[in-house]
């Protein structure tokens, strides 16, 4: 005897819905502090392990959060942080000639900052992100400001970081501290080890057209 057609996708469709219940409870019924499989963001979940999903960070939650597997996001925030934001990590310090005072302190600054927003895997944020620390891959097709990045960081736009040890790629590049590559229209680094690709290119030692580059620290 045949089956149905329309049988068939109604059966199938229970299935789906059974499957995305038992991953939503299982991170219901875990630990109060810790989710898992899936849960979305903002939360007041100190961890996350798999996939955190949400309109936008926790981050005004004002609580530390890890997050280990994937973010997707759609960056809300992020969207109009680049018309809100006082300045860049660059600003100030190629303008003054007290520049190493001002690299002193900021310098300090940073390695004083408490990262409480982690992210440990892979980045995919709609509009831009505004977090402390990913230690992986970032991507955002408009504005991204991070405190730290290990590994790759790509903001179609605006790319403004703290500190980044890997690859930086967008179409304005700023950093503070860069141990890597830069890869986009216009690069600045304060503290660069590393290499420039783009049609202007700068940082404390020189700026150049093209490429630049500095290996000491």
């Amino acid at each position: 005897m045949k089956s149905h057609p329309k049988a068939i996708c109604t059966s199938l469709q229970v299935k789906i819905f059974a499957i995305l219940l038992v991953i939503i409870l299982s991170g219901t019924h875990s630990d109060a502090q810790t989710r898992n499989v899936i849960w979305y963001t903002p939360s007041k979940a100190a961890t996350i392990n798999g996939l955190a999903i949400g309109p936008f960070e926790s981050n005004f939650f004002e609580k530390s959060q890890t997050i280990n597997g994937i973010t997707i996001n759609g960056g809300l925030v992020g969207l109009f942080a680049p018309f809100v934001f006082a300045n860049s990590p660059t600003d100030g310090c190629f303008k003054v000639r007290t520049g190493k005072k001002v690299i002193d302190s900021l310098t300090k600054a940073y390695k004083a900052d408490t990262l409480r927003y982690i992210h440990n895997g892979l980045v995919l944020s709609g509009a831009g992100m505004l977090t402390d620390k990913v230690s992986g891959i970032l991507i955002s097709p408009w504005f991204g400001h991070t405190k730290e990045v290990n590994g790759l960081v790509i903001n179609g736009v605006w790319n403004w970081n703290n500190k980044v040890t890997g690859v930086c790629i967008g179409a304005d590049n700023e950093c503070f501290e860069m141990k890597g590559i830069q890869i986009g229209l216009v690069n600045r680094a304060v503290k660069l080890k590393g290499v420039q690709i783009g049609l202007w290119n700068k940082n404390m030692k020189r700026g150049l057209p093209f490429i630049n580059w500095n290996f000491k620290s």
